[in-house]
C-alpha cells in the first residue's frame, strides 16, 4: 500500500515539475539557422572564450590562494581561532538563503 501511494506522489510531483517546463518549451520557436549564425560570429566565439578563460582564471586562482589556509587550518584543529574560522566559513552558505527569505516575507 505504502508502495503505491509513493509512486502516485512522485508522478504528482513530476507533473507539477515537468509539465510547466514542457509548455515553456513547447512555446519557444527553435531554428538551427540561429545556432550557425552565433557560431560563425566571430565575436560571439571570442566573447564566450573570454568568459570560459576568466572562469578559469578565477578558479585557480582562488583554490591556489586557499590552499596554504586550507593546509594551515587542517593542521591546527584544536586551537580557537581556527574553530571560529572554520564556523565563520559556513555562514557564506547560510547567509544568502537567509536573505532571501527575509527579502521574500518582507523584513
Amino acid at each position: 500500500m505504502l508502495n503505491k501511494l509513493y509512486y502516485f506522489f512522485v508522478l504528482i510531483l513530476g507533473l507539477i515539475i515537468f509539465l510547466p517546463i514542457f509548455g515553456i518549451f513547447n512555446k519557444i520557436e527553435f531554428n538551427l539557422l540561429y545556432l550557425f549564425e552565433f557560431i560563425q560570429s566571430k565575436y560571439n566565439l571570442r566573447l564566450v572564450y573570454i568568459t570560459f578563460l576568466q572562469a578559469f582564471l578565477s578558479s585557480l586562482i582562488s583554490c591556489v590562494l586557499a590552499l596554504p589556509f586550507a593546509i594551515s587550518l587542517f593542521r591546527r584543529k584544536k586551537k580557537l581561532i581556527n574553530r571560529i574560522l572554520i564556523s565563520l566559513s559556513g555562514y557564506s552558505f547560510v547567509l544568502p538563503s537567509i536573505l532571501i527569505v527575509y527579502s521574500v516575507i518582507g523584513i
